[in-house]
């Protein structure tokens, strides 16, 4: 990711305004953020948990999440509003195999943040480093209720 950093730092933080005229931030996650994920991911719906790859309730696991994204085998990004966690959007990928071509979308919204297109906003800003990385595919689940997704 360190190849990146200069689009990186030029893109973001980003000031966005959401459905509703609420304002907020959009930027990628550091390691200064893991209380404020943790506590994010303890208000999700424990059902919205179930669905999860890894349990980000728990912080060593947020640790290991954030050395992910230090190390440019993850990159994720936040979007806040003041200092609260709203969403999250996460691309994981792999430049070293054969699949380097490909990359999964991982996004996370609150539930009292959902309806606003923030799951929309952050599908974009992860499309846009994913074609920094000249990834060619993505994929993303979800479940199928998520009629508008």
């Amino acid at each position: 990711m360190l190849e990146h950093a200069d689009a990186i730092v030029s893109r973001y933080p980003k000031q966005v305004t959401f459905v509703g005229y609420r304002t907020g931030e959009i930027r990628p996650m550091t390691k200064a953020d893991l209380e404020a994920v943790v506590t994010f991911a303890n208000d999700l719906d424990p059902i919205d948990l179930l669905y999860l790859q890894i349990n980000i309730t728990e912080r060593a696991v947020v640790e290991t999440w954030a050395h992910n994204i230090e190390t440019g085998r993850t990159f994720s990004v936040l979007v806040l509003e003041g200092d609260t966690v709203l969403a999250e959007a996460t691309l994981l990928y792999n430049t070293t195999n054969w699949t380097r071509h490909f990359g999964e979308i991982r996004i996370q919204v609150a539930p009292r943040a959902r309806r606003i297109s923030l799951a929309r906003l952050l599908a974009e800003e992860i499309e846009w480093f994913a074609r920094q990385l000249k990834l060619r595919v993505l994929t993303a689940g979800m479940t199928l209720e998520q009629e508008a997704a």
